[in-house]
């Protein structure tokens, strides 16, 4: 897998888990705190598994995205 899918994939995931929690938050449905946070940690790890395929000289790609979404926030 060539870097460019690794960055894109976690990218993917980490939108996911962005879009989920906002999801949740603006809305009053019934879904429990506890499978948001499960859906969540499954992404997550996902992502994890992608980032230890990722040169180790290269800075962790999920701080990079975390870090740019701050500031298009």
């Amino acid at each position: 897998m060539a870097n460019g899918e690794i960055i894109e994939k976690i990218a993917f995931i980490d939108e996911q888990i962005h879009d989920l929690k906002k999801m949740v938050i603006e809305s009053d449905s019934g879904v429990k705190e506890d499978e948001v946070k499960l859906a969540a940690r499954a992404w997550l790890t996902e992502a994890k598994k992608f980032e230890q395929k990722w040169p180790k000289t290269a800075p962790p790609v999920l701080e990079i995205i975390k870090r740019d979404r701050k500031y298009s926030e």
